[in-house]
């Protein structure tokens, strides 16, 4: 699921028009602006050592499975890349979706080394993207002020480096990309905070709950559940009303990371949502939480018709430890799906001690 929506997101980014701030080229618009940034980036690439040339000259003649792979072997670097840093902005601009093949090594405890291959969506946008958090600090400030140029896959790809590389000095910068125009920035911009797990970052979240599009206020709900501030209990809960049920599935997640006892009863009207997946979610944020209110509600929802929600409430039964439960979920060892009699016999275990 996650290889085929990543994909899809590549696809989407790839195909539309991000809006353009006026007459933007092949440059790095936000240059313009800033000579002595950009002096700054033009000798550090000058300055370079050779093997990081050799690189960022890939990224800017290769074909698009060459510059992930360049990316890739910047990232290994760390600092050193630091030269590298305008080429692999540039790069933001190629959302090319393909597979790249990685190559794992593990030794076993009697010194045996094994190679496994396996096969991961991305793009050079995405490697160059991570490549920032192996190079870390040094390229915080042109990353910073790439969050105004009028490409808006830079401004998507700057946002997401931020928050790889994790530095409070970008909180304020993505906090204001929060009103980006466009929805592939403001989610990278979202996201990027949630990384950093800034609290400056949870009202101006907060507000975004109220976002136009349906799934900015998912993934700012998400995001707010990352944070896990307090604040945000409210806004949740009445996120468990959204018209959108994804949103009312990412509200109830964070509820349950937050862990907040005022989301109990809001949580446990959620286990009737008309949507199996928001049920699901509702049940494993009341075992995350653990108060006993949801004892008999999570007992109801082992009868279920949805497989997922009987298997989740049956966890959550076993995270909360009540008696009351040891028979209903002893009847559950007859379900006739696999994973749900599991899920029950290990509650069962957790509740009696085994």
């Amino acid at each position: 699921m996650v290889t085929i929506k990543l994909l899809a997101f590549l696809a989407v980014v790839a195909a539309m028009s991000l809006c353009v701030r006026g007459a933007g080229g092949a440059e790095l618009s936000f240059l313009e602006k800033d000579p002595a940034l950009k002096a700054d980036l033009l000798k550090w690439e000058a300055e370079a050592p050779e093997d990081v040339k050799e690189q960022i000259k890939i990224l800017r003649t290769g074909e698009a499975g060459d510059k992930a792979h360049a990316a890739v072997r910047l990232g290994k670097m760390g600092e050193k890349a630091k030269g590298a840093t305008l080429a692999l902005m540039e790069t933001f601009k190629d959302t090319t979706p393909l597979m790249l093949t990685v190559t794992t090594e593990k030794q076993s405890a009697s010194g045996v080394l094994t190679t496994t291959q396996r096969q991961v969506p991305t793009s050079p946008y995405e490697e160059a993207v991570k490549a920032f958090a192996g190079i870390g600090n040094g390229a915080l400030e042109a990353l910073v002020a790439a969050l105004d140029d009028f490409d808006g896959r830079v401004r998507m790809g700057a946002a997401e480096a931020l928050g790889r590389i994790g530095d409070k000095r970008a909180v304020e910068p993505l906090i204001a990309a929060l009103k980006d125009e466009d929805w592939p920035v403001h989610r990278a911009a979202a996201e990027a905070l949630g990384r950093i797990g800034d609290k400056r970052a949870v009202e101006p979240l907060i507000a975004a709950l109220k976002n136009e599009y349906p799934f900015m206020r998912e993934v700012t709900a998400e995001v707010l559940g990352e944070i896990g501030d307090k604040r945000a209990v409210e806004p949740l809960i009445a996120a468990l009303k959204n018209e959108d049920s994804d949103v009312r599935r990412a509200a109830a997640g964070a509820l349950g990371k937050i862990g907040d006892q005022r989301a109990v009863e809001p949580l446990i009207a959620a286990l009737r949502d008309e949507e199996f997946y928001v049920r699901r979610a509702a049940a494993e944020a009341l075992g995350e939480i653990g108060d006993k209110r949801a004892v008999e509600p999570l007992i109801a929802a082992l009868k279920d018709k949805n497989s997922d929600v009987r298997n989740a409430a049956a966890e959550a039964l076993g995270k909360i430890g009540d008696q009351r439960a040891v028979e209903p979920l002893s009847a559950l060892l007859d379900d006739p799906i696999s994973w749900v009699r599991s899920a029950a016999r290990q509650a069962l275990d957790a509740i009696q001690g085994n």
